[in-house]
């Protein structure tokens, strides 16, 4: 039982097309909201806009982060 004041944990959002909110992208992506924004707002990052409201594909922003890795090297 829930005490007062306590927030419930709220299960993702995303539905069975995989479209994700700005905060599922920012919590996945271990960054802010407001990043995610502006990164959408610039198309940087790919994303679907329906009127105001901005969602991203999984399969698209699982793509974009792996196309957009370095790698690492060494410096002797």
């Amino acid at each position: 039982m829930m005490k007062k004041g306590e927030l419930k944990e709220v299960p993702e959002s995303k539905d069975e097309n995989g479209y994700l909110t700005i905060a599922e992208v920012a919590k996945r992506m271990k960054v802010s909201q407001s990043w995610v924004y502006k990164k959408a707002s610039a198309k940087i990052i790919p994303h679907v806009r329906i009127g105001s409201v901005i969602r991203f594909v999984e399969k698209d922003i699982t793509e974009w982060i792996n196309k957009h890795k370095v790698s690492g090297c060494l410096k002797v």
